[in-house]
C-alpha cells in the first residue's frame, strides 16, 4: 500500500496516526489479521466521491478470506488518497473494520 505521512486510521473507536513509514513498518497489523485467520483480502467495489486537484476520498468494500478461500467479513472503509510533493498516497483511512 503506498501511504502518505503522517497516515491517520479511524477503526473500532480508536484513532491511531504514524507520523513516519518506519512508525508504521514496528506495527503489528499483518499479525492481528493472521491471528483471526486472515490469509487474503478483495476489493467488492471503490467508488470516488470527492476529487480536487491534490486529494481523493475513495468510498470501498472489501472481503476478507481465510486461506480456504472462505469469507471472514466483509467491511467498508472511506480512504483519503492525496498528492503530497508529486506522490500520491493513502493519507488517512477510516474504516468499519475491526
Amino acid at each position: 500500500m503506498s501511504l502518505n505521512y503522517p497516515h491517520v486510521r479511524f477503526a473500532s473507536g480508536t484513532v491511531t496516526v504514524w507520523d513516519t513509514a518506519e512508525e508504521f513498518a514496528r506495527t503489528d497489523s499483518f499479525n492481528r489479521l493472521a491471528a483471526i485467520g486472515w490469509d487474503h483480502s478483495h476489493w467488492l467495489s471503490r467508488d470516488v466521491v470527492l476529487v480536487s486537484p491534490a486529494k481523493v476520498h475513495i468510498a470501498t468494500k472489501f472481503q476478507r478470506f481465510n486461506d480456504k478461500n472462505e469469507s471472514i467479513g466483509m467491511y467498508e472503509s472511506l480512504y483519503i488518497v492525496t498528492r503530497v510533493d508529486g506522490h500520491w498516497g493513502t493519507q488517512a483511512r477510516s474504516s468499519l473494520a475491526p
